[in-house]
């Protein structure tokens, strides 16, 4: 079944009379809207008003009844309470006074027992009323008030007391006078509550403070509780202080219009309350009328508007129509585009037939542009060296070019007959290429594929296949173009650079088992150096032992004292053997560290005794040389071997002496880096140029024309690098020509669990190794520790 497809003609009359319906009616109900909302504000405001004077006057009432209490409880004589014969005259007296309450007045004393009573009750003589909340108030608070409204236990039905205190002649309390408004009989509420507010509405008496409706039109809501919180929205305003009106629905479900005004004097609140149904009963009669005048003026502006609507747009719409029916022929027809259109119109529909002429004549420079194109395209496609088919979206190859067709050998039809795959793919690839082309066809990926193809010679050929989704303006998928390129050359050479790959890998396997091997030499030479090193070094301590030894016995004082000459020859062939002992010592040291033979136990180390110890050793060497030597160090805690730090600190102290200037300096620092310790050894003397720096921790390396006339086997250096680097350290150099060296090294920081005994510590913090130590000279002994164990 069709669509109802609706004319322009009739979508335009329909839209028009739409909008002039919904102006009428939008109308139509602002203006009853507005209405009731005036008439609510004009109906509120008068009912208010009346409330207020009401209110008024019932609050006057109550203020009158209050006031007579308080003058005549002041008439009262304080003897008079104790003669209650003479009491109940008085009361009785009081004629104008007894009109005010139809329920009686009563006299109590200040236990809030009765008295006297008006008119006279035998049995309330004597009775108690001290629970009385207005009686609370005039006995103990000493004030005149308005009591909770209650069914009276002598009245039998609901009544509201009123109280004032009687006062001595000290103005203390005594007694009380109360009157009281017999509910149940006719009273001063009467000629208000009876009256009715309009037809059905009415007024309601409520005191807030009691949560009690106290009486009202509706007698049987008399001493009923007043509607819950939320109920109706109107009362918890008017509970809440509010004094005006609302419309709300009340607890009953009705809507009404009600108005509330307080009655200050009591503490209540006077409502008048008016159901909507009569309070607009005007304006719901007008509403009626004019909603009906809206319909009648509805249907006849909607006949009177599509009959002249309908009329007018046939007339304007048939130029337009004619054309279309005209341009519906012509576009059936084959052939070039049609020929422009005939107008004569000047209004909207004749522009609209020049814009169509205007489109034709674009269609037909489209067209021109569009056959021109494809032939540019067709000539790059047919003129290049690439093979390129597509396909449909059904997968079947809708075209190849020309140098395809040249390739296989095949006219265009014959082609497009045999189809891509089953017209010359080796029968080795065919299923692969099949299934690559079948699964990116599904996901719409491009593709890229190796195939070998037959040739019109009849010879194979390697094809490098690369496809393409293809996609319509609207994104619509339509197939694949593929270009191809033959890369049976490319192949060959791949082939060929692979057999020469595996030549070379060849190649390389057989040098990389030469360079193991030669690797191995390398390490069996330098292990046969170290051990050569070891031996040479442990020989040569032992004929130093002797000539030390001999040397120091020659140095002793004996029975045949040695002349200066020979004294001179002593110390010089001792100096020499000292200082031979020290390079071997650093040999054997050196080939034990490369050897990995060297034992060190690491332990927690005071820094400041160590560096102490080692300045006080080289100060006299320094003071020599007139070299003022100055330390400044962190009290920290190394992880170390304790004599090999001394070690590394006495040699780099023995470095800044020998290569510094006379009269030169030396300064020593610390600092903390995270949990490791920086030690700093700097001098001032000639430095050391960029280009030797590289070398300096090289074994047997000296810098000789640098620092002529300096002994040493260029070992200390090296052998400080490699104990650092056994305890977890790290040593660096910088140094400037002219200027001095800075030798740095880096240790971590012992953990508390390693820290020395406190005593120890103690003695590491008050050593004084910032201070210049007084040296001490020794009988030379001979010593062979040094010379043992090599």
């Amino acid at each position: 079944m069709r669509p109802l497809v609706w004319s322009l003609k009739t979508r335009i009359t329909t839209l028009t009379l739409a909008l002039f319906l919904l102006a009428i009616w939008s109308l139509t109900l602002y203006a009853t809207r507005s209405l009731r909302q005036d008439m609510t504000h004009l109906l509120g405001e008068q009912q208010f008003s009346t409330t207020s004077i009401i209110a008024v006057q019932l609050n006057a009432e109550l203020a009158t009844r209050l006031q007579a209490l308080i003058q005549v409880a002041g008439e009262i004589p304080p003897a008079l309470l104790g003669k209650p014969a003479e009491l109940q005259r008085f009361l009785e007296q009081r004629t104008t006074f007894q009109q005010l309450f139809n329920g009686g007045t009563r006299i109590r004393d200040g236990n809030a027992l009765t008295l006297a009573s008006v008119p006279y009750l035998p049995q309330q003589i004597g009775s108690s009323y001290a629970d009385r909340d207005y009686m609370v108030a005039a006995l103990r608070e000493g004030r005149a008030s308005i009591g909770r409204p209650v069914i009276s236990r002598s009245l039998g039905s609901p009544a509201i007391a009123l109280a004032a205190p009687i006062r001595g002649a000290g103005g203390e309390v005594i007694g009380a006078l109360s009157g009281v408004i017999d509910l149940g009989q006719p009273n001063f509420f009467d000629r208000i509550v009876d009256q009715r507010y309009g037809r059905t509405g009415g007024y309601l008496i409520i005191a807030p403070q009691h949560a009690l409706i106290v009486t009202g039109t509706d007698r049987s809501r008399t001493m009923s509780p007043m509607p819950a919180a939320g109920v109706n929205r109107n009362h918890d305003r008017f509970v809440g202080g509010y004094e005006g009106y609302g419309v709300a629905l009340n607890s009953r479900g009705v809507e009404e219009l009600a108005a509330a005004k307080r009655i200050a004097v009591a503490g209540w609140f006077l409502v008048s309350v008016l159901p909507t149904s009569e309070a607009f009963e005007p304006i719901v009669a007008l509403q009626k009328r004019v909603l009906l005048a809206a319909l009648v003026l509805s249907l006849v502006v909607g006949t009177l508007g599509w009959w002249f609507l309908s009329r007018m747009l046939r007339q304007q719409f048939a130029p337009m129509l004619a054309a279309s029916a005209l341009l519906a022929d012509m576009s059936h027809a084959a052939g070039p585009v049609p020929k422009p259109l005939p107008t004569a119109a000047a209004d909207e529909v004749g522009q609209l037939i020049r814009s169509f002429n205007l489109l034709l004549e674009s269609l037909a420079e489209r067209e021109a542009a569009l056959q021109e194109s494809e032939q540019h395209y067709r000539t790059l496609a047919d003129g290049g060296s690439a093979l390129i088919w597509t396909s449909g979206s059904d997968r079947r190859a809708n075209y190849f070019n020309e140098p395809w067709l040249r390739f296989c050998g095949r006219s265009l039809a014959e082609q497009v007959a045999a189809g891509w795959a089953a017209a010359g793919i080796h029968p080795e690839d065919i299923d692969a290429c099949r299934r690559s082309y079948d699964e990116h066809f599904e996901n719409r990926q491009p593709f890229r594929m190796e195939y070998r193809l037959r040739a019109g010679d009849g010879e194979y050929h390697w094809i490098e296949d690369a496809g393409n989704p293809r996609f319509d303006r609207a994104g619509g998928f339509i197939g694949y173009i593929d270009f191809c390129q033959d890369i049976s050359e490319r192949r060959r050479a791949s082939d060929e650079l692979e057999q020469h790959r595996h030549h070379l890998e060849a190649l390389v396997a057989a040098r990389t088992a030469a360079l193991a091997a030669a690797k191995e030499a390398a390490e069996s030479a330098n292990a046969a150096k170290t051990e050569f090193l070891s031996r040479m070094s442990h020989e040569l301590r032992t004929p130093l032992n002797a000539i030390l030894g001999f040397g120091q016995l020659l140095a002793m004082p004996g029975d045949a004292p040695l002349s200066a000459a020979q004294s001179d020859s002593v110390q010089e062939i001792l100096r020499a053997g000292h200082h031979l002992l020290e390079q071997v010592n650093e040999v054997l040291d050196l080939a034990r560290v490369e050897s990995g033979r060297i034992e060190l136990t690491l332990a927690a180390v005071p820094l400041a005794p160590v560096v102490a110890e080692c300045v006080a050793l080289v100060r006299p060497l320094a003071d020599a040389r007139g070299i003022h030597i100055t330390s400044a160090i962190d009290d920290a805690v190394l992880l170390a071997d304790g004599s090999r730090l001394k070690q590394v600190i006495l040699n780099l102290l023995s470095n800044a002496i020998k290569f510094n200037s006379e009269q030169g300096r030396i300064d020593i620092g610390s600092a903390r880096r995270g949990g490791r310790l920086q030690v700093t050894v700097r001098d001032s003397g000639r430095g050391i140029a960029g280009e030797h720096l590289s070398r300096l921790f090289q074994p047997f390396e000296r810098l000789a024309s640098s620092y002529d006339g300096v002994e040493g086997t260029g070992v200390g250096l090296a052998l400080t690098q490699r104990l650092l680097t056994a305890m977890a350290g790290t040593i660096r150099v910088d140094s400037e020509v002219g200027v001095g060296s800075t030798f740095s090294f880096e240790l971590p920081l012992a953990n508390p669990s390693d820290q020395p005994p406190a005593a120890a510590a103690h003695d590491v913090a008050a050593s004084p190794y910032s201070q210049r130590p007084s040296p001490r000279r020794h009988r030379p002994a001979l010593d062979t520790t040094n010379l043992e164990g090599a």
